[in-house]
């Protein structure tokens, strides 16, 4: 009889290699989803242990603090775009805008604070003669939004300034999550859609009229 090992024998053993090769690789891509998981609910939990509403405050914008501020904010509308339309080259918020909600008259700029870090900010306009104000432009950070910190950030401007009858703001048409957030959370009404005009003279943000127009809201108080 012939030395030769059985043909039969080396096709089992190579079968059997191949199948504890493909077993390795199935544990080590198994392990791998179970550590990127845990890393991700770990994220999540620290974000929510690190932001915590009860400890922020609101004040006003400093002016050591503009520049971070501006930066936040040009990121958050940045966020708001591409989410919608995708990823854009054009700079949704120019800086000029909002220089220019800075310089109004009666412009007033604040922060949403966790310790240290902004988190979130508005700039409003007050008008004492007829008991109106106007937001110009509300943000909440990047990663952060849907934890309630907008709406806190609206709540707190609202108790500073008792004496306002009535709100406006604006936001583009295509804006669901802006729409939902003003109507629903804020409690304004929709009372104008403009498509070829400004709401005013001061506020241009992106010239969102061009892309499709804008809708006007409106919260009267003690309504």
């Amino acid at each position: 009889m012939s030395g030769r090992p059985s043909p039969t024998g080396s096709l089992k053993e190579n079968s059997g290699s191949r199948h504890k090769l493909n077993g390795d690789l199935i544990s080590k891509i198994t392990l791998f989803c179970v550590a990127v998981i845990e890393k991700i609910l770990l994220s999540r939990l620290h974000l929510e242990a690190c932001y915590n509403l009860n400890i922020m405050k609101i004040e006003k914008l400093k002016s050591d603090d503009t520049k971070e501020f501006k930066y936040l904010m040009q990121a958050a509308f940045q966020c708001g775009y591409e989410s919608i339309f995708g990823k854009s080259d054009s700079e949704i918020l120019p800086e000029k805008d909002i220089d220019r909600g800075l310089k109004k008259p009666n412009s007033h700029a604040y922060a949403m604070m966790d310790q240290n870090a902004i988190v979130g900010g508005a700039i409003i306009t007050i008008d004492d003669k007829t008991s109106q104000g106007e937001l110009d432009f509300l943000f909440v950070k990047v990663g952060i939004q849907g934890k309630g910190i907008g709406q806190r950030i609206w709540q707190e401007i609202e108790a500073m300034y008792p004496n306002i009858k009535v709100w406006k703001t604006c936001t583009p048409y295509f804006d669901k999550r802006n729409i939902h957030f003003y109507v629903n959370k804020l409690k304004f009404k929709i009372v104008r859609y403009f498509e070829h005009e400004e709401p005013n003279d001061e506020q241009t943000n992106h010239d969102f009229e061009k892309e499709g127009g804008m809708f006007e809201f409106e919260k009267i108080m003690n309504e």
